[in-house]
């Protein structure tokens, strides 16, 4: 665990105070507050109960999910590979640094430091719908919406985008990412064969449809149930464990070629 520590405050210390990330993220900030005081969504309902609450909680955090999980899964993709290509990695195998250790700081520092302004900026949500009528409780509402619908597809996408680079090239990788992000999301099924709609989706439909019960689909149906959720959830966790191993194991090869 100190070893997961040490790398971990490494690496979160120097992904929070890349200037860029805050940049980007900041726009697409600007743009979701933007859409959220359009005049046909700034009018609330005047009697607030707990459906409706976590209905609003569960769309105002869902929204995140389109573009922001793109821009982490684009800036966390160089985190290994940076150390490659700084010959890093030979100066840390001569180390005691076990490489699962290793793995597991590099990917729990990107994860929370691309969650960091996403987290601030739901706070900001908080208290813009307080503002406008919204009883206090939005707030822990909001905190329990961020837990179930943005740390899964942040998890998810930053695992992947870790340990993926150390095969494929960085820049295609990032390319690739971006295709498959809307690809696997948000593309109709019925119209080309994609991952959305299965349980490999991660932008958190299936869990707002079927535990927030709502939807940001025009014909409004609720097409998922909680088994769907709970089996979404279970598979995106078995996915950030195996491309985790998967990563650690390529290393260890890695290591004993070189």
């Amino acid at each position: 665990m100190k070893q997961i520590w040490n790398i971990f405050k490494e690496e979160y210390r120097m992904s929070i105070r890349r200037p860029g990330v805050w940049l980007a993220y900041g726009v697409i900030f600007l743009l979701y507050f933007y859409t959220m005081t359009l005049p046909e969504r700034a009018e609330l309902p005047k009697v607030y109960d707990t459906a409706t609450l976590w209905a609003i909680s569960g769309v105002a955090v869902f929204e995140l999910n389109l573009f922001a999980p793109l821009l982490a899964g684009i800036s966390t993709a160089d985190r290994m590979v940076r150390d490659r290509t700084l010959k890093m990695d030979e100066l840390l195998r001569s180390t005691p640094l076990l490489r699962r250790s290793y793995v597991l700081g590099k990917f729990a520092a990107a994860l929370i430091s691309m969650l960091t302004p996403l987290f601030l900026y739901v706070q900001v949500i908080s208290i813009f719908l307080i503002f406008k009528g919204a009883p206090i409780q939005i707030v822990w509402m909001n905190l329990v919406s961020f837990c179930a619908l943005t740390l899964p597809a942040y998890a998810f996408v930053t695992a992947f985008s870790v340990a993926c680079p150390l095969v494929v090239p960085l820049r295609v990788y990032q390319v690739l990412f971006t295709g498959y992000w809307f690809w696997g999301n948000y593309l109709n099924p019925g119209f080309i064969p994609t991952l959305a709609g299965t349980w490999l989706m991660p932008c958190g439909k299936i869990v707002l449809e079927s535990l927030f019960r709502t939807t940001v689909m025009i014909d409004g149906l609720l097409r998922y149930t909680r088994f769907d959720a709970l089996m979404n959830l279970i598979v995106l966790a078995a996915c950030v464990v195996i491309i985790l191993t998967a990563a650690e194991r390529w290393l260890a090869w890695k290591a004993r070629i070189a």
